[in-house]
């Protein structure tokens, strides 16, 4: 799939550099090279009980190739970067399970997370094939839609961590006692947490609706897109899904949820403003 990328990428860059020697007066109908930026707001939407998620901003550029085969209808591809960000937020997140201590004895382990905050953001680079259709108004300004797929390849991503407090404690049946304020043993009280994480576990290459809506204007040799974008990924993220937002394995080991089994059916939501200059 990068190499798909790549090859894209080195075919519009020829292409541009081509087209560039020679100027003439553009036709609706001509073929065209643009390069274009994008920004406005990304969300990623599921199911939970625990909290709630909220948009963050979200911006990319690309470099395109758009082939009219009418001066109404074309197609076009090209590649695209683009980066991602979204919150997410939980008043209290609580959880009671077993688990093995260092020294191998069994207990009960419990966490609260009061004040729970997590930011999230992520890149990627698209490819994206759409079908576009345009129709005049007046002599130079077209109303232009275009709806397809893209295919997008994740290139990193992050997670910053925050809490109010934390308390945790251990419950050994067999010595019916209970543990608390030991640091040392993983069982504690904190206060004012902040932690990043390198990424979201597990993300895979991903296919996403796309559909984008707006005017062109015809400037002699070149073209003005101005519109709005809107991008939805119809299926759950390809993540790895631990067990829960705080393990126990010897040590304390903070995850997001994004990478728990507290969110489900996750998808992403992506909507803003689009502008793209063709020759």
């Amino acid at each position: 799939m990068k190499t798909f990328y790549l090859m894209i990428l080195c075919l519009l860059a020829d292409a541009v550099t081509a087209q560039s020697q020679s100027l003439p007066e553009r036709r609706s109908s001509d073929s065209e090279y643009a390069v274009y930026a994008t920004g406005g707001l990304s969300n990623l939407t599921y199911k939970t009980e625990c909290g709630t998620s909220s948009p963050g901003f979200s911006y990319g550029a690309g470099l395109e190739y758009i082939c009219n085969v009418s001066s109404n209808f074309g197609l076009s591809t090209g590649v695209e970067y683009s980066k991602f960000a979204g919150s997410f937020t939980s008043g209290l997140i609580s959880e009671s399970y077993d688990a093995i201590d260092a020294d191998g004895n069994p207990f009960e382990y419990t966490y609260r997370i009061e004040g729970y905050k997590e930011s999230q953001s992520m890149s990627m680079l698209s490819a994206p094939i759409m079908l576009r259709v345009k129709f005049p108004v007046g002599q130079t300004k077209h109303i232009y839609a275009a709806g397809g797929v893209k295919f997008s390849l994740p290139l990193w991503s992050k997670v910053k961590i925050s809490a109010e407090n934390i308390n945790s404690s251990a419950y050994y049946s067999y010595e019916t006692v209970l543990y608390r304020n030991m640091p040392h043993r993983g069982f504690y009280n904190d206060f004012d947490v902040n932690k990043e994480q390198n990424s979201i576990k597990g993300l895979t290459t991903m296919i996403m609706l796309c559909f984008e809506a707006g005017i062109r204007f015809d400037l002699l040799k070149y073209a003005l897109y101005t519109g709005i974008y809107f991008d939805y990924l119809p299926s759950d993220f390809g993540r790895t899904k631990s067990k829960r937002p705080m393990d126990y394995s010897g040590e304390l080991i903070y995850e997001s949820v994004l990478n728990t089994a507290l969110i489900s059916d996750m998808r992403m939501i992506n909507l803003g403003l689009k502008l793209r200059i063709s020759l």
